[in-house]
């Protein structure tokens, strides 16, 4: 769509001898690359089209051979460019030779698109991944042919996977779309890319615009960022617990409560808020807080002193439903194992909000109702607990 943009500068360039027609085949460009293999040296193009004359260029179109066309190279010239990260970067033209900018196919080349639409929209600053160098000296060889400013070049650390090789775009889980469908939110997203490779100070959460005001490429780290899936959770989960209560219903809008009161939504939101990572682990709570029976991991039921159980089950019985937690303490000294045992007893899960939020959440009935139940598996297992506790 953009090769009348393209064909404009084709003609500049062959207009000013700065360019020229290539005939030659595929078959004989590989031959020159083979001669060039056994020869140990790095491929260059012959040149052998550039000593057409008119008579030979124009009996070549009448016999309908598809040109290319090719940049002229000084080989006795050299290219200079400051990069932002990299500093003082010195090309030599003689390691080129003539390159090609349109196809035989018409189609431009990949580097002469590029430079061209950056003539185009007038860019001034460049900011791409290291790998993207070496193309620089072929775009400032094209760009120096138009009499144009350089742009301000900054060419950043690759990203790196977590097995330490590049980055690549074909790496399943990684895209926005995949992170998305996964429950990541915008703004968690934003928050890692921004900080990945870049030495930002601020630890809070930073909002798109005040990253614009904020970026400065003299932050850009020189050394390679490592793509860690931990933490993009990090942020994840920093976003959920310091989102205030009007966007978090936002972002719920669209769940239904089968089993919470609607009295208790708000309370049971903050209630779970620090312990959820994605929005629809919140259904998972509602089920752990709010039903009656809940599925007790065979390994968290092992963890359970059935002495325990049975003293836990008469304070429930005999105390308020606010006293619960200050009289299942007085068990014994080990407050971390009890706090332990209470959670697994009364969700089914080692790891959750505070046992005085939890308490309070929940309804009486349905604590005595999990005791119970877990009671009754205990009994059932209790040769199998025997046996580990010696």
């Amino acid at each position: 769509k953009r090769n009348y943009i393209y064909n404009k500068y084709y003609e500049l360039l062959l207009n000013n001898n700065l360019a020229y027609f290539c005939f030659c085949s595929n078959e004989k460009l590989k031959e020159e690359k083979k001669e060039s293999i056994k020869n140990k040296k790095p491929y260059k193009y012959s040149n052998a089209c550039k000593k057409l004359s008119k008579e030979e260029v124009e009996k070549n179109f009448k016999n309908k051979i598809i040109p290319s066309i090719r940049i002229s190279v000084n080989d006795k010239d050299h290219i200079e460019f400051f990069d932002i990260i990299k500093g003082k970067q010195t090309f030599n033209t003689s390691i080129i030779g003539d390159f090609i900018i349109k196809r035989s196919d018409g189609s431009p080349s990949f580097i002469f698109s590029n430079i061209i639409d950056d003539i185009e929209m007038k860019i001034t600053h460049i900011i791409r991944g290291e790998d993207h160098l070496t193309n620089t000296l072929r775009q400032l060889i094209i760009l120096k042919n138009f009499k144009t400013n350089q742009p301000i070049y900054c060419h950043i650390p690759l990203i790196m996977n977590e097995n330490n090789k590049p980055l690549s775009k074909r790496e399943k889980g990684i895209s926005i779309e995949s992170l998305r469908k996964k429950g990541f939110f915008p703004e968690s997203i934003i928050n890692y890319i921004f900080r990945l490779g870049y030495n930002c100070n601020n630890s809070n959460i930073i909002n798109i615009n005040d990253m614009y005001n904020i970026f400065d490429t003299k932050n850009i780290s020189k050394s390679a960022a490592k793509y860690s899936y931990s933490n993009l959770l990090y942020w994840q989960k920093k976003i959920i617990k310091e989102m205030n209560e009007k966007k978090l219903k936002n972002k719920i809008k669209n769940i239904k409560f089968n089993l919470i009161p609607k009295n208790k939504i708000n309370i049971f939101l903050k209630t779970i808020k620090n312990n959820i990572t994605f929005i629809k682990e919140i259904k998972k709570w509602e089920k752990c807080l709010f039903s009656e029976n809940i599925k007790y991991n065979k390994n968290l039921i092992l963890k359970i002193d059935k002495n325990y159980i049975e003293y836990i089950k008469n304070i429930v019985k005999k105390s308020k439903k606010e006293d619960i937690e200050k009289n299942a303490i007085k068990y014994n000294t080990n407050i971390k194992k009890i706090y332990m045992q209470l959670r697994i007893i009364f969700t089914g899960k080692e790891n959750g909000p505070e046992i005085k939020k939890i308490i309070k959440i929940m309804k009486k009935k349905t604590i005595s109702l999990r005791i119970n139940q877990l009671n009754k598996l205990i009994k059932k297992n209790d040769k199998n607990i025997r046996l580990i506790n010696k």
